[in-house]
């Protein structure tokens, strides 16, 4: 299935790539039969529109966010947005062309409506899968050494795929022999988690902080909530323990929200480099992408938009990323995580994340396992809380995989 996938995947990148240049060559070709000089107004208003969508996109993710988007950025988002565009519209003219050819003249009616219907029902999750897959990178400011006076390296390794990862090595305080990797969740990228270094650094713990795919000064553009995000989490595990095997040999892991997935997966695999993370400490996990984006789109949208975000995004994001994830569960996959022990955190009241999907990550843990359910507190507020971080702390410290007889 995952090859089937990813061969549907190639064909509409290459259609993101070469959309805009069809449509000016056949408006060219157009201009020519019609004695135009210029191009028409469809084709410069599509294209307007493409780049006004695109700087928007990245101008109000990075105020949203707190960084800054790059202008290299701002072009491949508006160049991905225009060839979002041209491609609705030429699925646009080969539906009304099939459906005005085939329909006799008292069907013209109900083949407008036909077109309609399936411009809307198909087109609006596409967009919505586009946006959600797609993801500008923004940068952030601030660096360990100005925001709280740790030395650290800048570093550069390679996810197990292949992609370009950027992140920090911060040394504990005092030499150390164990490490947390921290696994950021939808955002900004690895200054999100920033905050958490004031955490473990002076408390004896070195930190590698990175950047997944598609966020800070990473490679890529498209992120998968935690499916590919595991190579990233196996290529940071490979580097550390190639370039600090002393200060790794005890790994343990952390990640929030789509990191936790993330790492819950690279800690099922069968790559050494997964088995070598020792404890798993997840903030507001989810448990099924399929079941958690059908409960949001309920949640947030009105019928009948509910109904087609909630059983066509997915599917839809199948093809937009090449991975297939309608079929990626934490849950399914965190039995393979026995017998390491295994802490779940989340806020109660937290909207981002449901808190039943975490509870179902917890009861699916058949290993050593412990929780936190925290009330009065969002996904920020529960990062930023020095009890749970205490309680991380004092996990980590006695978390032992369970001996395999």
């Amino acid at each position: 299935m995952a090859t089937f996938i990813h061969l549907l995947h190639l064909p509409l990148v290459l259609a993101y790539l070469t959309a805009p240049m069809i449509a000016l060559g056949l408006d060219i070709r157009s201009a020519r039969r019609q004695g135009r000089l210029s191009p028409s107004p469809g084709y410069v208003g599509t294209l307007c529109a493409g780049i006004a969508l695109g700087t928007g996109v990245c101008v109000t993710y990075a105020f949203a966010v707190g960084g800054r988007a790059d202008p290299a950025q701002v072009a491949l988002a508006s160049f991905f947005a225009a060839g979002m565009l041209f491609l609705l519209k030429g699925f646009d003219f080969l539906l009304r062309r099939f459906l005005m050819v085939m329909a006799r003249e008292w069907l013209i009616v109900p083949a407008a409506l036909l077109r309609a219907l399936l411009l809307f029902g198909l087109g609006l999750p596409y967009i919505l899968a586009a946006g959600l897959t797609y993801r500008p990178k923004i940068i952030g400011h601030d660096d360990p050494q100005s925001k709280f006076g740790y030395s650290f390296d800048s570093i550069a390794f390679q996810a197990t795929d292949g992609v370009h990862l950027s992140g920090w090595w911060i040394p504990a305080s005092e030499r150390s022999s164990t490490t947390v990797v921290l696994c950021h969740g939808p955002g900004i990228g690895k200054s999100t988690l920033m905050s958490l270094c004031q955490e473990f650094v002076p408390q004896g713990f070195n930190v590698l902080l990175f950047d997944f795919r598609a966020h800070g000064q990473s490679g890529g553009q498209i992120t998968t909530f935690g499916d590919l995000e595991r190579r990233d989490v196996l290529g940071a595990v490979q580097w550390l323990r190639a370039a600090h095997p002393d200060e790794s040999r005890k790994i343990d892991g952390l990640g929030v929200e789509t990191g936790a997935a993330a790492l819950v997966a690279a800690a099922a695999s069968d790559d050494p480099a997964g088995r070598a993370i020792d404890a798993l400490a997840l903030y507001d996990p989810y448990d099924d992408l399929t079941r958690l984006s059908r409960k949001l789109a309920k949640q947030r949208f009105l019928p009948p938009m509910n109904w087609l975000f909630a059983y066509l995004s997915v599917p839809l994001a199948d093809w937009q990323t090449g991975a297939d994830l309608s079929d990626f569960s934490p849950a399914r996959l965190i039995d393979n995580v026995w017998p390491r022990p295994v802490f779940v955190i989340d806020a109660v009241d937290d909207p981002t994340f449901t808190f039943e999907a975490a509870r179902r990550l917890f009861d699916a843990t058949s290993g050593p396992k412990q929780r936190r359910w925290v009330n009065d507190a969002n996904n920020g507020q529960l990062i930023g809380d020095a009890a749970t971080a205490a309680a991380v702390r004092n996990f980590f410290r006695r978390a032992h995989p369970l001996p395999v007889i």
